[in-house]
């Protein structure tokens, strides 16, 4: 037998999913999710390290290209593990190669010692803790074309 408060209740988990299906499917959405997500390191650098406006559009632009090349690598299912941390490796080198074109010493010393400053004590980054395995579908709510195939 049901009563009213399970019916309340099953409404409430369908009216949550459907939200949150719609949300999830709209490219639109994720799109404006990963701009908004540029934006705000953007400006957390900006003010950090007291960026002038041409080095934050630099900085916007290297950011962008730097997602989009982590993006497509995390998505990419041909690649091994070993291959795709190589991808990420060589992202990752590119640009800071830039982003020292880009800042003054100070500014990348600076950038440097707030970076390691977020590293955690096993040497593997805090955004890469355990808890964010899921990097493909915590990324893009799981809809991308492939599936992270880096979890072990």
């Amino acid at each position: 037998m049901t009563s009213p408060f399970h019916l309340l209740l099953i409404a409430v988990a369908t009216l949550a999913l459907g939200s949150t299906a719609a949300h999830e499917n709209n490219p639109d959405k994720r799109a404006d999710h990963h701009e908004m997500m540029i934006e705000r390191k953007t400006d957390q650098m900006a003010k950090s390290l007291a960026l002038t406006d041409v080095q934050k559009r630099a900085i916007h632009d290297l950011n962008r290209q730097r997602a989009e090349a982590m993006h497509s690598v995390r998505h990419d299912t041909s690649l091994t593990a070993e291959q795709r941390q190589a991808h990420f490796d060589e992202a990752d080198s590119t640009y800071r190669a830039k982003l020292k074109s880009v800042l003054t010493p100070q500014q990348y010393d600076q950038w440097l010692a707030d970076y390691n400053s977020a590293v955690m004590p096993r040497g593997k980054c805090a955004r890469h803790d355990k808890r964010y395995r899921r990097s493909a579908e915590a990324c893009c709510k799981g809809q991308c074309i492939s599936k992270d195939s880096t979890k072990k």
